[in-house]
């Protein structure tokens, strides 16, 4: 991180909140670390959370900060990593299907959280559940790359961001035609292309730091 001398005076509230909320994750059994950018995340994902000599298979939730990040050609470059190519928007149905079974077999599944309150708790809601369910059981590490944007006061304040912010942009993002994309908010659709099915709230990481949630003192994703 830089230092406060070199910190605009937003930087320096934003890095005051992320250390807040890292003390919260901390107390929840969540590793946790803070970093200036989302680049500096992705290396000390590569270069510290990851044991040196690292190997396996590399699983990818269709996250925006993940890719905003750089930390998809970082892992691609080492030569134990199998980065499964499972974000290719020109990808089958079918293979893209498959590909997502093999998220709870991984030894790293990478994607963000919708919203993290400032008690440690990480907020979500997904469209088909792998993502959701990933991060609960199944690949041996999780690392969520969550940028200051997601950080929330309270439960409530992170459900409204989730239905009302979160939604409305991936769905822009996605190019789905659904209600909240004209409305800018959530209107409960019941489209069959609803991206919000699937709800979870993550209290504490059991095991502990199997989830390692990297603070980014920047906007990042939706």
């Amino acid at each position: 991180m830089a230092t406060k001398k070199t910190m605009t005076p937003e930087e320096q509230y934003w890095t005051l909140r992320l250390e807040k909320a890292a003390k919260a994750l901390e107390a929840n059994r969540f590793g946790v670390s803070v970093h200036a950018t989302g680049k500096d995340a992705a290396e000390h994902l590569v270069k510290k959370v990851l044991p040196k000599g690292w190997k396996g298979t590399v699983n990818f939730g269709g996250s925006a900060s993940v890719l905003q990040s750089g930390v998809i050609p970082m892992l691609q470059k080492l030569p134990g990593a199998n980065v499964l190519p499972n974000w290719d928007p020109k990808m089958d149905r079918a293979e893209m299907l498959r590909l997502r079974r093999e998220h709870f077999i991984c030894e790293l599944y990478l994607c963000s959280s919708n919203a993290v309150t400032m008690a440690g708790q990480l907020v979500n809601v997904d469209g088909l559940g792998n993502r959701v369910a990933s991060m609960i059981y199944g690949p041996e590490k999780v690392a969520l790359f969550v940028g200051r944007n997601k950080l929330c006061e309270t439960m409530d304040v992170a459900l409204d961001r989730v239905h009302n912010i979160a939604a409305p942009m991936n769905n822009i993002r996605l190019g789905h035609p659904n209600p909240c994309v004209k409305a800018g908010r959530c209107m409960d659709c019941k489209s069959p292309s609803r991206i919000c099915n699937a709800w979870s709230v993550i209290e504490r990481c059991n095991p502990a730091e199997r989830i390692h949630v990297l603070l980014i003192n920047e906007d990042t994703g939706f």
